[in-house]
């Protein structure tokens, strides 16, 4: 199947039941609760499973459903306090790539979010980041997979190096949008550190490509 067949197929599938350590489904809550999107954040509001764990979640912006769902890798020090993914420096950098590849326009929908919904602090420092684990990134990937159930994104991009290991992890292997079409950028705060303007016309190049691959959709 080629690269345009599948970035047209929109999957939908039911979620199975959590385990016990996970908090309930966010359909369980739905009626409950509102709506769906609203009814993800408040239940996940309430996992405790990482060490990381913290108060305010970080979950995601932008629109659901969406064409493309941006996956980073975990939250920063300032969007924990914030509680909204890429905010500051790094998030304007974002926006600008995202701008300048006609991603703003009338024709896309997007939603921004990451592996991980808690900062991943170091040990014995709160405000000091650290690569997140492959055992969080795995408990808090049934987190994402209802956000993918929620936005029924046609392509997913991918950002930062440490996002290599969602695609190496096997409940996403196994998952229905692991053969969804991705695309992978730098992390805009290497951008900003490095100066360096390559970086930003790789990232700027890389949602363009993916900008008109809908385009061929229609």
């Amino acid at each position: 199947m080629s690269e345009t067949d599948l970035f047209s197929t929109r999957v939908r599938r039911k979620r199975k039941n959590p385990s016990q350590s996970y908090p309930s489904s966010v359909n369980d809550v739905n009626d409950q609760q509102g709506t769906k999107a609203i009814s993800h954040k408040k239940v996940w509001d309430t996992c405790t499973l990482c060490a990381c764990s913290c108060p305010r979640k970080v979950h995601y912006k932008g629109s659901l459903p969406c064409d493309i769902l941006f996956i980073g890798e975990a939250p920063s020090v300032s969007e924990r306090s914030k509680g909204v993914p890429f905010v500051g420096p790094t998030g304007a950098r974002l926006d600008k790539w995202i701008h300048e590849a006609q991603l703003c326009s009338k024709d896309f929908t997007y939603a921004i979010t990451h592996m991980l919904a808690c900062f991943p602090n170091q040990e014995g420092y709160k405000s000091k980041f650290r690569p997140p684990t492959d055992v969080e990134i795995s408990n808090c990937f049934p987190r994402l997979l209802e956000l993918l159930d929620l936005a029924q994104p046609k392509g997913i991009v991918l950002i930062g190096k440490l996002t290599d290991k969602l695609r190496k992890l096997k409940e996403f292997k196994d998952s229905p949008y692991s053969d969804l079409p991705f695309r992978k950028i730098t992390h805009p705060s290497w951008s900003i550190r490095e100066g360096k303007g390559d970086l930003d016309f790789h990232g700027i190049s890389q949602l363009s490509s993916i900008a008109q691959l809908i385009r061929e959709i229609g």
